[in-house]
């Protein structure tokens, strides 16, 4: 999309009348004149005349019609009613919708409430790959009876063999997955992933049991959250969450003090109200294949936090009830000689109580619910989030104006 442009585009106002146009051309069109007051009223006048508008779009646009002058967010808010019926219409949020109002509430009120997507791109990136690699674990794992233990490398070449241009032209585009070259890197990364996956439960008692499972329950008044959890593995009373990732994972603790983070924690309380198990903890499962050449610090393969039980971390890996281990998963050492009677166990982030953080997740979850119905859209993003934003041109954020920092709503200790 051409964003931000102060000139009147005389042409696409003829295509902008076409009563063919779907909801999201029309409204991908109007995100062109969303920087100028002039061409934004132009367009939305003549949408209306011609009785194309999509009725439930018409009093947002019209209001930035209306108020916009050199960008669209001079303005915090819209009027509350206009905000209060287009925020959550079917009454249902998701972890990543809140995450992204974090990142910046204008960029979700372009995505979420005008319900503008980014044009799709068949080249490779992050996303795709995320997508086709979620799908091959997911088979991996299913196709193994939910236990890849003792799956060895013949096994995943085998598996491959059977899968693996299947689930690759679900995800890529065939002009793509034509090169040698990028099926060769592709094929190289999923040897790589699929590895570590075996690795991670030979070493360890939790076993998986929901893959892509629901989960949902009520958040804020007249709200529910709704989403589904990439992987949910159990040991005896307890249970923990894996997510997939893909790209760069910073602090666990930290992100969700600035709520860029909650699904793991808002999931992870579903699950536990849906099983009736302890969480034994919450994890990204690194799917970016270089994490063994990182640093000391940041080379294990889950990043997240695991409960303060000595139960707990032995089953997580069998390999710490050895005196002076260290796991490459959980990154937790064994201390020496700990008599037995107190946590056995340094680093890797042990939590006393995830109770505490899930209903951390939950307040700072409602108070984003919240500021969308009041109609909060300024662009207020958090440090660090405007780059690749497909919405900076019409934005046109202003480092000077600041950035958008999140306040704790009660004391609890978040450091790692």
């Amino acid at each position: 999309l051409m964003f931000g442009n102060n000139v009147a585009h005389t042409v696409v106002f003829e295509k902008i009348e076409t009563p063919t146009l779907t909801k999201e051309e029309m409204l991908s069109k109007l995100l062109r004149f969303l920087g100028n007051k002039t061409n934004l009223t132009n367009a939305y006048t003549k949408l209306k005349a011609t009785d194309n508008m999509p009725k439930n779009f018409a009093g947002e646009l019209a209001y930035l019609a209306e108020n916009s002058v050199t960008k669209p967010v001079e303005f915090e808010t819209l009027p509350k009613e206009i905000a209060s019926k287009a925020a959550f219409a079917k009454g249902t949020v998701s972890a990543s919708r809140l995450e992204k109002y974090f990142d910046c509430p204008f960029n979700h009120f372009v995505n979420y409430i005008l319900g503008v997507k980014q044009k799709n791109n068949i080249q490779p990136t992050k996303l795709l790959f995320g997508n086709f690699q979620h799908e091959l674990i997911e088979k991996f794992v299913a196709d193994n009876n939910f236990d890849v233990s003792k799956v060895d490398a013949k096994g995943i070449e085998r598996f491959l063999d059977e899968n693996f241009m299947t689930i690759a032209k679900k995800h890529y585009d065939e002009k793509i997955i034509s090169k040698k070259s990028f099926l060769a890197y592709l094929k190289n990364e999923s040897v790589i992933i699929l590895r570590s996956v075996a690795y991670e439960q030979s070493n360890s008692n939790f076993r998986p049991v929901k893959l892509e499972e629901f989960v949902g329950g009520p958040i804020a008044n007249e709200v529910k959250l709704v989403g589904r959890v990439d992987r949910i593995d159990v040991c005896d009373n307890y249970f923990r969450i894996l997510d997939y990732k893909t790209g760069n994972v910073g602090s666990v603790l930290k992100d969700l003090y600035y709520g860029n983070k909650l699904q793991l924690f808002l999931y992870g309380k579903e699950a536990q109200r849906k099983l009736g198990k302890d969480c034994a903890g919450l994890y990204y499962f690194k799917c970016n294949t270089n994490y063994k050449s990182q640093s000391a610090k940041n080379e294990n393969l889950f990043r997240g936090l695991t409960k303060k039980d000595n139960d707990v971390v032995e089953n997580s890996d069998r390999r710490l009830l050895d005196e002076g281990s260290k796991s490459d998963i959980i990154g937790m050492a064994r201390k020496k000689d700990d008599g037995k009677q107190t946590f056995s166990f340094k680093y890797g982030s042990p939590v006393e109580d995830f109770d505490v953080l899930f209903d951390y997740a939950t307040k700072v979850s409602q108070g984003a619910i919240e500021e969308i119905k009041q109609g909060y859209i300024k662009d207020k993003p958090y440090e660090g989030k405007c780059e690749g934003c497909p919405y900076g041109a019409i934005c046109k954020h202003n480092p000077l104006s600041g950035y958008r920092i999140l306040q704790k709503v009660e004391k609890i200790e978040l450091g790692e």
